[in-house]
């Protein structure tokens, strides 16, 4: 009887560590913020240039990738810099 209920408990706990995961508590901006915000500024501008030159890249392969490529990939890297200007201001600010 105490093995069933040990079981449970590591089910449990297992499904409680998951669960945790899959809320979006900041687990790595509490340890890593401190470190970055003095240097968020220069990552934020040299990831910037790395998309802006992906960008300019899918312009110029629009013959191999075709139209609908192109837009898809456009729309994908403009995600992408949204997503890294999200993370830039969250770090900055918070």
């Amino acid at each position: 009887m105490a093995e069933k209920t040990e079981k449970k408990e590591v089910k449990e706990v297992k499904e409680n560590k998951f669960k945790k995961l899959l809320t979006l508590e900041p687990m790595f901006i509490n340890k890593l913020a401190p470190k970055l915000k003095p240097i968020i500024k220069p990552i934020y501008y040299v990831f910037s240039v790395i998309l802006a030159l992906l960008l300019l890249s899918t312009l110029f392969a629009v013959g191999q990738l075709g139209f609908g490529g192109f837009i898809v990939s456009a729309a994908m890297i403009c995600l992408d810099f949204v997503i890294l200007r999200m993370w830039a201001e969250y770090v900055q600010n918070g």
